[in-house]
């Protein structure tokens, strides 16, 4: 009777391990200080291939002689079968994660397990604060005929372009970047004091809300805008002159 209950410990032990192993990525992924996202477990996923597939085949073998054993009559080869099973499956578990760990995901675990799969507080503020840096230093005015610039002798402003609504916050691949936080084109002209075309902003909005994708796996280039006949549908010239005899056109293209 006591033989019986083999199976069902090996059983119940190897879904504790895998459901603790599960828990503490999950928890690693979507509560720490950077939120995974999928583009970059697909990718994971992609880099483990080889292992998974050898795991994934010792696996089936073990499940597979764990249920001829159940055929089988004589009880000295249904043992022998059974244990062999259960033993193909664990070692299909323990080679595959080991696999993993030690040699595709081994920079990952090495600082999960060192307690280094977190940024701290002041990390972030010098990361922000180097990004405002770069920002400011990289901004290059190219002309600036009639000393259009600084804007002087009007609080109101036209702002035209598509992307004034969906501006580009960082690229694909390496240059991926969270905008949480960021404030927008428009909320930062408007603290400089300068009222905006809240019509025109609608417009836009109304126009499309989505950007075209920025991932891991691929980046769209095109830069979306609405086409002559919707702006003189709309009647947006007419309105933008009776705004304000002042523009600020936005051009913003995704890059990778």
């Amino acid at each position: 009777m006591k033989k019986k209950w083999v199976p069902v410990i090996i059983t119940a032990v190897i879904l504790t391990a895998l459901g603790i192993v599960a828990y503490k990525v999950y928890d690693m992924m979507f509560n720490g200080s950077v939120t995974v996202q999928m583009v970059d477990v697909i990718a994971a996923v992609e880099n483990c291939r080889l292992q998974l597939i050898v795991g994934g085949i010792l696996l089936i073998g073990g499940f597979a002689a764990f249920i001829i054993s159940r055929l089988i009559k004589e009880q000295r080869k249904k043992k022998i079968v059974t244990v062999q099973g259960c033993v193909s499956m664990i070692m299909a578990l323990v080679i595959t994660i080991s696999w993993v760990c030690l040699v595709p995901q081994y920079s990952n675990v090495n600082n999960v397990l060192a307690g280094n799969d977190s940024i701290s507080k002041s990390h972030k503020q010098e990361s922000l604060d180097t990004s405002e840096n770069i920002a400011e230093e990289g901004i290059t005015l190219l002309k600036n005929d009639n000393d259009a610039l600084p804007l002087s002798g009007t609080k109101k402003v036209n702002i035209f372009g598509w992307s004034s609504t969906n501006p580009v916050y960082g690229g694909g691949g390496s240059g991926s970047t969270s905008a949480n936080g960021r404030v927008s084109l428009i909320q930062g002209i408007q603290d400089a004091g300068f009222e905006t075309n809240k019509t025109l902003e609608d417009f836009y909005t109304a126009y499309r809300t989505d950007r075209p994708s920025i991932s891991f796996m691929g980046v769209d280039f095109t830069v979306p805008e609405p086409t002559m006949d919707q702006y003189q549908k709309a009647g947006i010239f007419e309105n933008a002159k009776a705004f304000s005899d002042t523009a600020i056109i936005v051009i913003s293209r995704a890059s990778g």
